[in-house]
């Protein structure tokens, strides 16, 4: 079996610019040292968004 690009990720830069823009971004966040507990974070990028 041949090995595939992930599909989820761009295969180029210029690929990457030349996509429709992202609706949301995903991040971690890590407590360093334990005190609470990790999370994901997701952020809404729409340029139209109410949020912004």
């Amino acid at each position: 079996m041949g090995m595939r690009p992930d599909p989820t990720f761009h295969a180029s830069p210029q690929l990457a610019m030349n996509a429709p823009a992202e609706d949301f971004a995903y991040t971690v966040l890590f407590s360093p040292d334990a005190s609470r507990p990790d999370a994901l974070a997701v952020i809404d990028v729409r340029q139209d968004s109410p949020t912004i």
